[in-house]
């Protein structure tokens, strides 16, 4: 029922996400906005399961359509644009997340 991300939600994502969870990107999560991976506007919850960290530049490239996110138990996967990654494996920030860079197969 609440659009924003709450403080203890933020904790959470900060512990969770580490920072942007942009591939490479290395913004540290106190500088990142919380981003619904099912939009707000699409009827995506406020809940931690939906919720993740995006720098203002990546996060604005999210709803541009250039990065896909998921969530894989509980944890957020990014799909890069094919040009960057033309087999479009998922992956996760390994400047933030070191030993997790590719996603479950």
């Amino acid at each position: 029922t609440q659009r924003l991300a709450s403080a203890a939600q933020h904790t959470a994502l900060l512990a969770r996400d580490g920072g942007c969870v942009i591939p490479g990107c290395i913004v540290p999560g106190d500088a990142c906005d919380a981003h619904h991976v099912i939009w707000w506007t699409r009827g995506g919850p406020t809940d931690l399961d939906n919720l993740t960290l995006a720098c203002g530049r990546h996060h604005d490239e999210i709803h541009h359509g250039v990065w896909d996110l998921q969530m894989k138990d509980g944890v957020p996967w990014v799909t890069p644009p094919r040009w960057i990654h033309p087999r479009q494996t998922p992956l996760r920030n390994a400047a933030h997340h070191p030993v997790a860079r590719r996603g479950p197969e």
